[in-house]
């Protein structure tokens, strides 16, 4: 017995080999850690990206307090459509069929059910935002966005918000 507290060198050798292999072990599991925390971070950042962006468009900023152009029988708003944002473009759905404006009704059937770009949102939509002031109201729409591009998700929800009253949806 030659190594320290009565260990043999060859029990020395063992205990420092399984020490290393824990301490080896650690720092894998350190460095995975630090992985999986930077991939939160980069995460978090995007989700608050997202939504600084869609309160950027709050009602706020476009003149909050108009009330609704389109409401039912019980006084409830009405959406004028639904949108969603994609890689592609924004797509047109759920057009309300109980328009009374008829100009209004075939504009949007028109686009009901399409794909279009940013630039051919804003040119299509231009007219309902001109009418929504002069009545002083604002048109609803819902937005959903299942683009993983958020440069896409920013200017759409920009183009739509800037004509549009909206509520977001997942």
């Amino acid at each position: 017995m030659n190594g320290a507290r009565g260990k043999t060198n060859s029990e020395l050798v063992t205990l420092t080999l399984v020490e290393l292999f824990v301490l080896i072990i650690f720092v894998l599991a350190i460095q995975n850690f630090s992985y999986l925390k930077q991939k939160d971070l980069e995460i978090a950042k995007l989700k608050k990206e997202i939504k600084e962006s869609d309160e950027e468009q709050s009602d706020e900023k476009k003149g909050a307090g108009k009330h609704s152009c389109l409401v039912s029988d019980t006084s409830k708003t009405r959406y004028l459509m639904s949108t969603e944002i994609t890689d592609s473009g924004i797509v047109i759905s759920e057009v309300d069929q109980e328009l009374a404006d008829v100009e209004l009704q075939w504009m949007l059937s028109q686009v009901d059910g399409d794909t279009i770009s940013i630039g051919e949102f804003r040119e299509k939509f231009l007219g309902v935002f001109d009418k929504s002031k002069r009545l002083d109201c604002r048109y609803y729409v819902r937005i959903r966005s299942i683009t993983t591009d958020l440069e896409i998700h920013k200017k759409s929800v920009k183009a739509i918000t800037g004509y549009f009253y909206h509520r977001m949806f997942d």
